[in-house]
Protein backbone atom coordinates (compact mmCIF):
# COMPACT_ATOMS: atom_id res chain seq x y z
CA UNK A 1 0.00 0.00 0.00
CA UNK A 2 1.19 3.21 -0.67
CA UNK A 3 0.08 6.63 0.17
CA UNK A 4 -3.37 4.92 0.97
CA UNK A 5 -3.90 3.24 -1.99
CA UNK A 6 -4.17 -0.46 -2.41
CA UNK A 7 -1.62 -2.58 -4.18
CA UNK A 8 -1.68 -6.45 -5.00
CA UNK A 9 1.76 -7.70 -4.08
CA UNK A 10 1.67 -10.34 -6.79
CA UNK A 11 2.07 -7.63 -9.50
CA UNK A 12 4.38 -7.55 -12.02
CA UNK A 13 7.16 -5.20 -12.59
CA UNK A 14 5.65 -3.97 -15.38
CA UNK A 15 2.14 -3.87 -14.00
CA UNK A 16 3.77 -2.30 -11.02
CA UNK A 17 5.31 1.02 -13.66
CA UNK A 18 1.74 0.76 -15.85
CA UNK A 19 -0.16 1.44 -12.14
CA UNK A 20 2.96 4.49 -11.31
CA UNK A 21 1.86 5.81 -15.02
CA UNK A 22 -1.32 6.08 -14.53
CA UNK A 23 -0.68 7.55 -10.84
CA UNK A 24 1.59 10.03 -12.31
CA UNK A 25 -1.26 10.84 -15.14
CA UNK A 26 -4.05 11.37 -12.55
CA UNK A 27 -1.63 13.72 -10.44
CA UNK A 28 -0.83 15.89 -13.86
CA UNK A 29 -4.81 15.96 -14.64
CA UNK A 30 -5.43 17.14 -11.53
CA UNK A 31 -2.89 19.98 -11.88
CA UNK A 32 -4.60 20.77 -15.09
CA UNK A 33 -7.90 20.92 -14.14
CA UNK A 34 -7.18 23.08 -10.84
CA UNK A 35 -5.41 25.26 -13.39
CA UNK A 36 -8.45 25.23 -15.70
CA UNK A 37 -10.29 26.42 -12.64
CA UNK A 38 -8.54 28.84 -11.65
CA UNK A 39 -8.21 30.65 -15.59
CA UNK A 40 -12.04 30.34 -15.42
CA UNK A 41 -12.53 32.12 -12.75
CA UNK A 42 -9.85 34.77 -14.14
CA UNK A 43 -11.99 34.71 -17.33
CA UNK A 44 -15.26 35.18 -15.16
CA UNK A 45 -13.79 37.79 -13.26
CA UNK A 46 -12.72 40.00 -16.43
CA UNK A 47 -16.22 39.14 -17.86
CA UNK A 48 -17.69 40.69 -14.93
CA UNK A 49 -15.88 43.41 -15.19
CA UNK A 50 -16.62 44.60 -18.88
CA UNK A 51 -19.59 44.42 -18.28
CA UNK A 52 -19.58 46.72 -15.63
CA UNK A 53 -17.47 48.81 -17.25
CA UNK A 54 -20.07 48.42 -20.29
CA UNK A 55 -22.86 49.08 -17.95
CA UNK A 56 -21.26 52.46 -16.62
CA UNK A 57 -20.89 53.47 -20.32
CA UNK A 58 -24.17 52.73 -21.28
CA UNK A 59 -25.31 54.56 -18.31
CA UNK A 60 -23.08 57.42 -19.14
CA UNK A 61 -24.08 57.28 -22.79
CA UNK A 62 -28.17 57.92 -21.67
CA UNK A 63 -27.51 60.38 -19.38
CA UNK A 64 -25.87 62.16 -22.05
CA UNK A 65 -28.40 61.56 -24.31
CA UNK A 66 -31.17 62.89 -21.98
CA UNK A 67 -29.41 65.96 -21.62
CA UNK A 68 -29.06 66.27 -25.22
CA UNK A 69 -32.56 66.10 -25.55
CA UNK A 70 -33.09 68.72 -22.48
CA UNK A 71 -30.51 71.25 -24.31
CA UNK A 72 -33.04 70.44 -27.68
CA UNK A 73 -36.18 71.35 -25.80
CA UNK A 74 -34.62 74.61 -24.64
CA UNK A 75 -32.51 75.44 -27.76
CA UNK A 76 -32.61 73.03 -30.93
CA UNK A 77 -30.05 74.02 -32.37
CA UNK A 78 -27.53 73.57 -29.40
CA UNK A 79 -29.18 70.38 -28.78
CA UNK A 80 -28.36 69.12 -31.96
CA UNK A 81 -24.43 70.25 -31.67
CA UNK A 82 -24.17 68.97 -28.09
CA UNK A 83 -25.44 65.74 -29.30
CA UNK A 84 -22.73 65.47 -32.10
CA UNK A 85 -19.91 66.63 -31.12
CA UNK A 86 -20.55 63.94 -27.72
CA UNK A 87 -21.14 61.69 -30.97
CA UNK A 88 -24.74 60.49 -30.07
CA UNK A 89 -25.53 61.79 -33.16
CA UNK A 90 -23.89 61.90 -36.71
CA UNK A 91 -24.10 65.06 -38.15
CA UNK A 92 -25.77 64.23 -41.38
CA UNK A 93 -29.10 65.58 -42.64
CA UNK A 94 -30.70 61.72 -42.63
CA UNK A 95 -29.73 61.20 -39.25
CA UNK A 96 -30.51 64.19 -37.39
CA UNK A 97 -34.16 64.03 -39.36
CA UNK A 98 -34.48 60.08 -38.55
CA UNK A 99 -33.41 61.26 -34.96
CA UNK A 100 -36.52 64.38 -35.05
CA UNK A 101 -39.48 61.60 -36.68
CA UNK A 102 -38.32 59.07 -33.88
CA UNK A 103 -39.01 62.18 -31.49
CA UNK A 104 -38.51 60.45 -27.77
CA UNK A 105 -38.33 63.09 -25.52
CA UNK A 106 -38.69 65.67 -27.55
CA UNK A 107 -41.23 68.99 -27.37
CA UNK A 108 -42.87 69.05 -30.85
CA UNK A 109 -42.55 72.92 -31.12
CA UNK A 110 -38.96 72.70 -30.83
CA UNK A 111 -39.16 70.33 -33.77
CA UNK A 112 -41.19 72.27 -35.62
CA UNK A 113 -38.81 75.23 -34.60
CA UNK A 114 -35.87 73.55 -35.78
CA UNK A 115 -37.24 72.34 -39.27
CA UNK A 116 -38.70 75.52 -40.04
CA UNK A 117 -35.17 77.22 -39.80
CA UNK A 118 -33.89 78.39 -43.30
CA UNK A 119 -30.11 77.59 -43.32
CA UNK A 120 -28.77 75.20 -45.46
CA UNK A 121 -28.60 72.37 -42.77
CA UNK A 122 -32.09 72.56 -41.57
CA UNK A 123 -33.65 72.96 -45.52
CA UNK A 124 -32.03 69.89 -45.66
CA UNK A 125 -33.33 68.07 -42.68
CA UNK A 126 -36.54 69.48 -43.35
CA UNK A 127 -36.66 67.12 -46.86
CA UNK A 128 -35.30 64.24 -45.23
CA UNK A 129 -37.85 64.30 -42.66
CA UNK A 130 -40.37 64.65 -44.35
CA UNK A 131 -38.75 61.85 -47.19
CA UNK A 132 -39.51 59.93 -43.64
CA UNK A 133 -43.25 59.85 -44.24
CA UNK A 134 -45.26 57.49 -46.56
CA UNK A 135 -48.35 59.68 -48.54
CA UNK A 136 -49.24 56.89 -51.13
CA UNK A 137 -52.88 56.53 -51.66
CA UNK A 138 -53.51 59.24 -49.12
CA UNK A 139 -55.83 62.64 -49.88
CA UNK A 140 -54.31 65.56 -48.83
CA UNK A 141 -56.05 65.96 -45.29
CA UNK A 142 -55.03 62.64 -44.78
CA UNK A 143 -51.59 62.88 -45.14
CA UNK A 144 -52.09 66.41 -43.12
CA UNK A 145 -53.53 65.03 -40.39
CA UNK A 146 -52.60 64.99 -36.59
CA UNK A 147 -54.04 61.08 -35.72
CA UNK A 148 -54.58 62.52 -32.08
CA UNK A 149 -57.19 64.89 -33.37
CA UNK A 150 -58.40 63.12 -36.14
CA UNK A 151 -61.89 62.20 -34.74
CA UNK A 152 -65.22 64.07 -34.99
CA UNK A 153 -64.94 67.92 -36.12
CA UNK A 154 -61.68 68.18 -33.82
CA UNK A 155 -59.01 70.26 -35.26
CA UNK A 156 -55.79 68.88 -37.75
CA UNK A 157 -54.06 70.44 -35.67
CA UNK A 158 -54.11 73.03 -32.63
CA UNK A 159 -52.88 76.27 -34.47
CA UNK A 160 -54.05 78.53 -31.89
CA UNK A 161 -50.16 80.37 -31.98
CA UNK A 162 -50.17 80.61 -35.67
CA UNK A 163 -49.74 84.34 -36.96
CA UNK A 164 -52.30 84.40 -40.32
CA UNK A 165 -50.75 86.31 -42.71
CA UNK A 166 -52.39 90.29 -43.03
CA UNK A 167 -53.58 89.48 -46.51
CA UNK A 168 -53.82 86.33 -48.65
CA UNK A 169 -51.81 87.29 -51.39
CA UNK A 170 -48.58 86.82 -48.60
CA UNK A 171 -49.85 83.10 -48.53
CA UNK A 172 -50.24 82.69 -51.80
CA UNK A 173 -47.44 81.85 -54.28
CA UNK A 174 -46.98 81.36 -58.31
CA UNK A 175 -49.94 83.44 -58.91
CA UNK A 176 -52.13 81.23 -56.52
CA UNK A 177 -54.34 82.96 -53.93
CA UNK A 178 -55.36 81.30 -50.88
CA UNK A 179 -58.73 83.07 -50.66
CA UNK A 180 -59.52 81.72 -54.16
CA UNK A 181 -59.55 78.21 -52.69
CA UNK A 182 -61.00 79.35 -49.39
CA UNK A 183 -64.27 80.97 -51.24
CA UNK A 184 -64.47 79.04 -54.79
CA UNK A 185 -62.97 75.57 -53.68
CA UNK A 186 -61.06 73.33 -55.61
CA UNK A 187 -61.97 69.77 -56.84
CA UNK A 188 -59.08 67.27 -56.50
CA UNK A 189 -57.86 64.69 -58.95
CA UNK A 190 -57.93 64.26 -62.51
CA UNK A 191 -61.24 64.51 -63.77
CA UNK A 192 -63.35 64.71 -60.39
CA UNK A 193 -66.68 66.84 -60.44
CA UNK A 194 -67.17 66.84 -56.99
CA UNK A 195 -65.88 69.16 -54.29
CA UNK A 196 -63.57 68.43 -51.43
CA UNK A 197 -64.59 68.05 -47.94
CA UNK A 198 -61.57 68.45 -45.72
CA UNK A 199 -63.43 66.90 -42.68
CA UNK A 200 -64.64 63.46 -44.55
CA UNK A 201 -61.35 61.43 -44.64
CA UNK A 202 -61.15 58.48 -41.52
CA UNK A 203 -58.57 58.72 -39.31
CA UNK A 204 -54.76 57.96 -40.28
CA UNK A 205 -52.05 56.72 -38.06
CA UNK A 206 -49.12 59.42 -37.72
CA UNK A 207 -49.26 61.73 -40.58
CA UNK A 208 -47.20 65.01 -41.50
CA UNK A 209 -49.29 67.61 -38.59
CA UNK A 210 -48.30 64.24 -35.68
CA UNK A 211 -44.31 64.45 -36.10
CA UNK A 212 -44.09 68.02 -34.76
CA UNK A 213 -46.28 71.31 -34.04
CA UNK A 214 -45.91 74.09 -36.64
CA UNK A 215 -44.11 77.05 -35.76
CA UNK A 216 -45.99 80.02 -35.38
CA UNK A 217 -43.99 82.06 -38.76
CA UNK A 218 -45.66 82.11 -41.57
CA UNK A 219 -42.22 81.64 -43.95
CA UNK A 220 -41.27 78.95 -41.49
CA UNK A 221 -45.18 77.41 -42.48
CA UNK A 222 -44.02 78.36 -45.91
CA UNK A 223 -41.55 76.11 -46.36
CA UNK A 224 -42.69 73.30 -44.86
CA UNK A 225 -45.54 73.09 -46.91
CA UNK A 226 -43.27 73.28 -49.89
CA UNK A 227 -41.36 70.22 -48.80
CA UNK A 228 -44.97 68.44 -47.77
CA UNK A 229 -46.17 69.30 -51.64
CA UNK A 230 -43.18 68.18 -52.66
CA UNK A 231 -42.93 64.88 -51.03
CA UNK A 232 -47.26 64.32 -50.97
CA UNK A 233 -46.72 65.05 -55.40
CA UNK A 234 -43.93 62.04 -55.84
CA UNK A 235 -46.28 60.09 -53.63
CA UNK A 236 -49.06 60.48 -55.53
CA UNK A 237 -48.53 61.33 -59.45
CA UNK A 238 -51.40 62.71 -61.26
CA UNK A 239 -53.49 64.09 -58.18
CA UNK A 240 -52.33 67.64 -58.50
CA UNK A 241 -51.51 69.00 -61.77
CA UNK A 242 -48.17 70.80 -60.33
CA UNK A 243 -46.37 70.74 -56.54
CA UNK A 244 -48.23 74.25 -56.82
CA UNK A 245 -51.15 73.29 -56.82
CA UNK A 246 -50.70 71.14 -53.40
CA UNK A 247 -48.83 73.66 -51.53
CA UNK A 248 -51.18 76.55 -52.22
CA UNK A 249 -54.08 74.36 -50.76
CA UNK A 250 -52.15 72.52 -48.25
CA UNK A 251 -51.93 76.21 -47.25
CA UNK A 252 -55.29 77.20 -47.68
CA UNK A 253 -56.51 73.96 -45.23
CA UNK A 254 -53.48 74.92 -42.45
CA UNK A 255 -55.29 78.89 -42.82
CA UNK A 256 -59.04 77.24 -42.50
CA UNK A 257 -57.97 75.12 -39.56
CA UNK A 258 -56.25 78.76 -38.01
CA UNK A 259 -59.32 80.77 -38.52
CA UNK A 260 -61.61 78.06 -36.86
CA UNK A 261 -59.55 77.43 -34.03
CA UNK A 262 -57.50 80.58 -33.10
CA UNK A 263 -60.15 82.02 -30.63
CA UNK A 264 -58.39 85.85 -31.87
CA UNK A 265 -60.16 85.06 -35.18
CA UNK A 266 -63.89 85.98 -34.96
CA UNK A 267 -65.17 85.48 -38.44
CA UNK A 268 -65.27 81.57 -38.58
CA UNK A 269 -65.94 80.31 -41.92
CA UNK A 270 -68.07 77.16 -42.83
CA UNK A 271 -67.91 74.51 -44.94
CA UNK A 272 -69.90 76.18 -47.59
CA UNK A 273 -68.05 79.08 -47.74
CA UNK A 274 -64.83 77.19 -47.89
CA UNK A 275 -65.98 74.54 -50.97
Amino acid sequence: MEDGVYEPPDLTPEERMELENIRRRKQELLVEIQRLREELSEAMSEVEGLEANEGSKTLQRNRKMAMGRKKFNMDPKKGIQFLVENELLQNTPEEIARFLYKGEGLNKTAIGDYLGEREELNLAVLHAFVDLHEFTDLNLVQALRDSQHSRGQCPLVRLDHVTIPETTAEAGRSGFLVDQFLTQGLRVGTGSHQPWHPFLAPPQPRQFLWSFRLPGEAQKIDRMMEAFAQRYCLCNPGVFQSTDTCYVLSFAVIMLNTSLHNPNVRDKPGLERFV
